[in-house]
């Protein structure tokens, strides 16, 4: 959506995508010796696999509301998922390179690759746009992108924490005193949410035209659906969303095999794999996009699980949303929204209840639903909540902001 609107704008745009295909590296690893527990090298090879659903470049737009940008735009190449010890494992492509240097501005999504800047010179051109900051990841020191962009306010707190206070380069310790110096970047990183063509959903049904107490939609994975169970006991629940062929967690893995001149073969170390989560409710896999539109606006309420209680399948938190994209194309929709009380949906969206309800507890969850799908007032009341805060979200409403940042 961000390179659509880019486009739209009148900039040349060239999406560099991965290849869904295995990625292998042979390069040497530092590990402690088990028996002297000192360190050492040893040759390894590195195996990296995406184990997600792709769909083909041809059905880009059957998937994602584009207007602007078309499969032409896009090229698939074998650019590094892995970055280990200072370096990233697989090389990049010669003319991924070419393309970087020859681009007025590099645009990354991904975390991982503000690391870009210790192997190439991009970092006055840079614009790195944060889902969430990763903690083990920094900016490369001296050379941090020119642009950092949070999706959300919630998000740019975490990237202060985490890639400002938490990072020693910019702590300097005195006699008396410790100074910390957080590029204004890193320390107040501008917020851009991400977008939607709000006038593409389709919100015509009224109270009465909704046969669906509850809509959930999103990626199916555990921390997303943690509340779907209990709500499927007591609602009419729809659940829609991208499900991926891996068992959760992880969705991005990695394994190394140790090999050597004597052992070719070796031990292979990885992730063990836990219990298939299963969604709850009425069921519509990886739905496109005129079919996730069409059932959106056959729900009288829309929950959002992530932020909320444990994983059953892990035992792990949900952490929080760092935004939210979901719950805006559900508000599109018309849906009242119901969120937890924490992360970037509650900051950002919600405007701490504004906008949205929200819940801190089931019980609290459950009575705010019945009370919605019962009293046809308050539903039209957050219904046109909704639809009016959804606008600003709007493309047409960022495109002003991106032409401030750039200029």
């Amino acid at each position: 959506m961000a390179m659509d609107i880019f486009k739209s704008m009148g900039y040349q745009v060239h999406v560099v995508a991965r290849t869904s295909k295995q990625a292998v590296s042979t390069t040497k690893l530092e590990i402690n010796d088990p028996k002297t527990m000192k360190p050492k090298l040893i040759q390894a090879t590195v195996k990296t696999e995406c184990k997600m659903a792709h769909h083909s470049l041809k059905q880009l737009r059957k998937y994602q509301p584009l207007r602007y940008l078309s499969p032409n735009d896009v090229s698939l190449h074998s650019i590094p998922v892995v970055y280990w010890q200072g370096k990233f494992l697989n090389p990049w492509p010669e003319k991924v390179v070419d393309m970087i240097q020859d681009a007025d501005y590099v645009f990354s999504d991904t975390e991982m690759y503000i690391r870009i800047a210790s192997e190439l010179d991009i970092s006055h051109k840079h614009i790195q746009y944060v889902h969430f900051p990763t903690e083990g990841l920094m900016p490369v020191f001296m050379n941090e992108p020119k642009m950092i962009w949070a999706n959300s306010t919630f998000t740019r707190s975490w990237i202060r924490i985490r890639w400002g206070y938490g990072n020693p380069n910019y702590t300097r310790v005195g006699r008396k005193y410790a100074t910390v110096t957080i590029p204004r970047q890193i320390f107040e990183a501008d917020v851009v949410h991400p977008p939607l063509y709000t006038e593409d959903y389709r919100n015509n049904n009224g109270f009465q035209d909704r046969p669906y107490d509850v809509v959930m939609f999103a990626r199916l994975g555990e921390d997303k659906f943690t509340v779907a169970g209990f709500l499927n006991k007591h609602f009419k629940l729809l659940t829609m969303g991208a499900l991926s062929p891996i068992k959760h967690p992880p969705e991005r893995s990695f394994q190394v095999t140790k090999t050597s001149p004597r052992q070719k073969q070796g031990k292979t170390s990885g992730f063990k794999p836990t219990k298939v989560f299963k969604p709850t409710g009425e069921l519509h896999a990886t739905v496109t996009f005129k079919e996730a539109t069409k059932l959106l606006q056959q729900a009288k309420v829309y929950v959002h699980g992530k932020g909320f209680g444990i994983i059953p399948e892990t035992g792990g938190q949900s952490l929080p949303e760092h935004f939210g994209i979901t719950i805006c194309e559900a508000m599109a929709s018309g849906c009242p929204a119901i969120v937890p009380r924490s992360g970037g949906c509650w900051t950002d969206i919600s405007m701490q209840g504004k906008h949205t309800l929200a819940y801190s507890s089931l019980e609290e969850l459950k009575a705010t639903i019945e009370v919605l799908t019962s009293n046809k007032e308050q539903w039209l009341k957050w219904h046109k909540l909704a639809l009016e805060r959804v606008k600003a979200f709007d493309a047409e409403k960022l495109k002003p902001r991106i032409k401030q940042l750039l200029n």
